[in-house]
């Protein structure tokens, strides 16, 4: 009987520390609701079911094009790191502070908890692989050589969101100003995981 306790005990830990463990049904349901607002192609990529350490960041500011969902899985062991990397084996991926990224919307702040456009010369954008800002997560995160940008998709055909057809996105050089970009970034240092999906 002690040895089943003792077993139990363990297990109990074990669900507690690792949030992938444990399925939140709430996390669950407020991811897949948001979903529902992008291509569904461009969110298989995502997990079906989420557990208590993470952050959904869903932004629709359709003036701006400024429309993205992303899940930031916090403390997530090793071994689900490599379990993705697996399967991400034959994903090309970038390196963040690379010269290959285009920050899409590179010029927003967040100023008193809401987003601003400054005006900026879009035209000498460098990069060809467009990637989120992530300001409403955590700012810098494109330029930091931790993280490892697996672009599973991206593209600059011109979009509709909820029906209305986006606008060119003044933030963006001549050759993006419409597109997707779906992925995944991984940060093996912080142990952080971010899958995203983003329209302009």
């Amino acid at each position: 009987m002690l040895k089943i306790l003792n077993c139990l005990i363990v297990f109990l830990f074990l669900c507690s520390c690792d949030g992938r463990n444990y399925i939140d049904p709430k996390n669950t349901q407020i991811l897949a609701e948001h979903k529902m607002n992008f291509p569904k192609e461009s969110t298989v990529h995502f997990p079906q079911q989420l557990g208590s350490e993470v952050d959904i960041i869903y932004n629709e500011g359709i003036e701006n094009n400024n429309l993205n969902l992303y899940l930031v899985e916090r403390n997530v062991s090793e071994k689900d790191i490599n379990k993705l990397l697996n399967r991400l084996i034959d994903t090309k991926y970038y390196r963040g502070g690379g010269k290959n990224l285009l920050i899409i919307n590179r010029n927003e702040k967040i100023i008193d908890g809401f987003s601003e456009f400054p005006k900026i010369d879009s035209a000498n954008l460098q990069g060809d692989v467009p990637v989120p800002n992530f300001i409403s997560y955590k700012n810098g995160i494109p330029a930091d050589p931790n993280y490892e940008f697996y672009i599973i998709h991206t593209d600059n055909k011109e979009r509709q969101f909820k029906n209305e057809i986006l606008g060119e996105n003044a933030s963006m050089p001549s050759n993006w100003k419409h597109g997707i970009t779906y992925g995944v970034a991984v940060n093996k240092l912080e142990k952080n995981i971010i899958y995203w999906v983003a329209v302009w």
